[in-house]
């Protein structure tokens, strides 16, 4: 791995042709998994949640709101296409309304399935994951 590495860094046309290589996966990936997903989508997806699975009843609407920004900062780092995905696989297999970690896990596992079909081997020196950009807080305006 190291003389991968040695020999990558010491030729400029090696490097330049990695680097582009990397540029044209990491851009498939994007498409793939879609662009970063916003409150309000997490919200339209939640609602979907909601109608096959019901409300919980001993939340307040002020705890909904929290619930929503709770799982907006988890599923912040995921494409919409990719939260989406996870949200059909939980409809379809779950019997009760899903916790976040099961959303996140369906998310993670979709983001893999594209990686490894995309050629993006994210543990190999060099190459960071895909990511969207960080955010800031979310406000209670935007859920």
């Amino acid at each position: 791995m190291e003389n991968q590495l040695t020999e990558i860094s010491q030729s400029p046309t090696t490097r330049s042709a990695y680097l582009v290589s990397w540029e044209t996966r990491s851009k498939r990936l994007q498409q793939a998994t879609g662009s970063p997903i916003e409150p309000k989508q997490l919200t339209d997806q939640m609602a979907r949640l909601t109608a096959t699975f019901g409300t919980p009843k001993d939340r307040t609407p002020d705890q909904m709101r929290m619930m929503v920004a709770e799982w907006y900062r988890v599923l912040r780092v995921y494409g919409l296409k990719t939260v989406t995905r996870a949200f059909d696989k939980a409809i379809e297999t779950a019997k009760w309304f899903p916790t976040i970690a099961e959303i996140a896990d369906h998310c993670s596992k979709d983001l893999e399935s594209w990686r490894d079909a995309i050629g993006i081997d994210q543990h190999q020196m060099g190459q960071q994951p895909f990511r969207d950009p960080p955010r800031g807080p979310i406000s209670a305006e935007e859920i």
